[in-house]
């Protein structure tokens, strides 16, 4: 773990794109742009969660996804469907195939709002 945000964007010059994702808030930047996120809860602080947040961002950058939106747009998902799952199971029960069962309805609720 990074000791500040400067230590983050150092880091970022040297990398395509750096995520630093806690429950209160994730910084995702590439050296030049940042953004902070602020989906997720402690329940996303479990074994395999970040799996699931790399092969979620991975998949986004096979789907020809800028690196920096990508990671992004990975890491918010991410977030809101620990959200959601934690509004429905609680967040001390969570694993991480239930943010795997609840990303649909994170994805579907980016469509409704493009609309």
């Amino acid at each position: 773990m990074w000791k500040n945000k400067q230590e983050v964007l150092d880091k970022a010059h040297k990398r395509v794109a750096v995520v630093q994702k806690q429950y209160e808030d994730g910084i995702i930047t590439d050296g030049e742009r940042s953004s902070v996120n602020s989906t997720g809860n402690p329940g996303l602080a479990t074994g395999g969660t970040g799996d699931v947040l790399t092969g979620l961002i991975v998949a986004l950058l096979c789907q020809k996804m800028e690196p920096f939106d990508a990671a992004r747009l990975g890491v918010y998902l991410h977030g809101r469907a620990g959200d959601l799952a934690a509004s429905e199971l609680g967040e001390i029960s969570l694993i991480a195939s239930d943010l795997v069962r609840f990303l649909p309805a994170a994805f579907a609720e980016l469509d409704t709002a493009d609309r």
